[in-house]
């Protein structure tokens, strides 16, 4: 028997400073899904079916992305931290929280001020370093938001000649849906300071941590022995690296994703 549409429910939330597009579906413990930078909540579709058969989920626009809030600044790590500082306050207990890139940093930051608060964390493909060697991928995301969506989707089926039409469409309406300040103001952070190392600090948090990643031949943003070192920060923390995956690991490898985020939120 097909399975029928999901029925979220849409709201504006309060950020810190913001108003926040937020959907909600599922029933069970609350668990927040971040997603990554130049990206939407609706990048969560692969799993949401599944993670809403066990969760409530809520899954925030961050500020500057989708329908949210568009500042002309405020788009540096800890100003997403204290967004989802505030989708907590308002919740009736500790929950779960998923963080993709952005979402991994803008989680971590928060976890840093709050070590026991959260249910359990989990970071997928976080990179661990900000420095000036991503600043020319930054300055290329910010031009590429700024370009109309049937120019993006034709740059991207000339880069990436394997990715459907569809494909592109949905990449390039929900990069063109980001403010390129978004991107510029972590541009100009990455130049202006020394590299920071964003492993630094973590052994403060008691909340259980996990961190998945990625082969970084294939685009993964953690070096294998980074991941492993992971791991050894604390009896809380854990880490899983998925063979094959790319960046985007619960978009391009699924199936072993949610067999690994159900298999971590599961013991806790």
């Amino acid at each position: 028997m097909a399975e029928g549409p999901l029925r979220m429910s849409q709201r504006m939330a309060t950020g810190a400073g913001v108003l926040l597009w937020v959907n909600e579906v599922g029933t069970g413990s609350p668990l927040i899904l971040l997603h990554g930078v130049g990206s939407s909540g609706s990048s969560w579709l692969p799993v949401i079916r599944t993670l809403a058969a066990r969760f409530h989920l809520i899954i925030p626009d961050q500020r500057g992305h989708g329908r949210s809030d568009k500042p002309d600044r405020g788009y540096l790590i800890e100003n997403y931290a204290d967004d989802l500082d505030a989708l907590i306050a308002r919740l009736d207990e500790a929950p779960y929280i998923l963080g993709h890139s952005l979402g991994g940093l803008a989680a971590v930051t928060w976890a840093k001020v709050h070590p026991d608060s959260a249910r359990a964390v989990l970071l997928e493909d976080m990179p661990p370093r900000l420095n000036a060697d991503r600043a020319p991928q930054l300055r290329e995301w910010a031009d590429m938001a700024a370009m109309s969506v049937p120019d993006l989707v034709a740059h991207y089926l000339r880069e990436n000649p394997h990715w459907s039409p569809v494909d592109a469409k949905r990449r390039a309406e929900m990069l063109t849906s980001t403010r390129p300040e978004v991107f510029r103001e972590l541009h100009d952070r990455a130049q202006a300071l020394p590299p920071i190392d964003m492993f630094d600090g973590l052994e403060a948090i008691r909340s259980p941590i996990e961190l998945i990643y990625g082969d970084s031949a294939l685009g993964g943003q953690v070096p294998a022995p980074r991941g492993r070192a992971f791991a050894e920060q604390g009896p809380n923390f854990s880490s899983v690296f998925i063979a094959g995956a790319s960046h985007a690991i619960h978009r391009d490898s699924t199936g072993p994703f949610l067999k690994a985020v159900l298999a971590f939120f599961g013991k806790h």
